[in-house]
């Protein structure tokens, strides 16, 4: 197939938050939110996955179910079950792949690229 480019659960972007993003670390874009594959040093382009499951972080005292649509907190760096607050918030970016209870700050993930609208 000659048309093929690439997978497509992974992109290069150039870091412009004017931070170091480190691997691991949630990158918000536009349209979606991506994980960062490696550290990436500012200016720099590095690895993003736009697919797949991640353990992030999650608003201490909210418990979601399994399947539960989240919101991504862009102001705190974290979901939450809460509707979005802020413009930069993004809503539909990812899925709750577990039950967790009020007191975890780490919830397991499926991001779910396409599905993402901004702000309250």
């Amino acid at each position: 197939m000659k048309n093929y480019v690439q997978r497509g659960d992974v992109i290069t972007w150039t870091n412009d938050t004017g931070d170091l993003v480190k691997s691991g670390e949630a990158v918000t874009l536009p349209n979606c939110l991506a994980v960062a594959v490696t550290d990436i040093d500012k200016n720099e382009e590095g690895a993003l996955r736009i697919e797949g499951a991640f353990d992030l972080p999650i608003k201490e005292g909210d418990t979601t179910v399994i399947g539960q649509a989240l919101v991504w907190d862009s102001q705190n760096d974290r979901f939450t079950t809460s509707a979005a607050s802020h413009s930069d918030d993004l809503t539909g970016a990812a899925i709750a792949l577990q039950a967790s209870a009020n007191d975890e700050e780490v919830c397991k993930v499926k991001l779910t690229p396409g599905n993402v609208k901004r702000g309250s």
